[in-house]
């Protein structure tokens, strides 16, 4: 009976341990990739047009004068840095969300019409 009890120790203390040693392996795995694009790139990807609307926040071009402006977003356990001018990052942010809101508007006037 004393030998099985050390056998079942030294099991659980193995199985243990070895649950231990493969945590490194793991930590490794749940850093993003990173990946550099432009905006107009970024803009070809549907999933992280989203994503990027969902993370972004117009108001975060208030600290920015002009120039080149760089962005984080993590899309699809990917963290890409998206850069564009000043410019692309106004109508990234401004005349899409108007195009948004007209396409709104307009349903809003065909279930008006029903």
């Amino acid at each position: 009976m004393k030998n099985i009890k050390l056998v079942l120790i030294a099991a659980l203390i193995t199985f243990t341990s070895e649950g231990f040693a493969k945590t490194g392996e793991y930590i490794g795995k749940l850093k993003p990739e990173t990946m550099k694009i432009s905006l107009n790139e970024a803009l070809q990807i549907p999933g992280l047009v989203e994503a990027m609307y969902d993370q972004l926040d117009e108001s975060m071009l208030e600290n920015e004068k002009g120039g080149e402006v760089v962005f984080k977003v993590v899309y699809k356990d990917i963290l890409f840095l998206i850069i564009g001018n000043y410019e692309e990052w106004l109508k990234f942010f401004y005349l899409e969300n108007i195009e948004v809101e007209k396409e709104d508007s307009e349903l809003k006037v065909a279930d008006g019409l029903r």
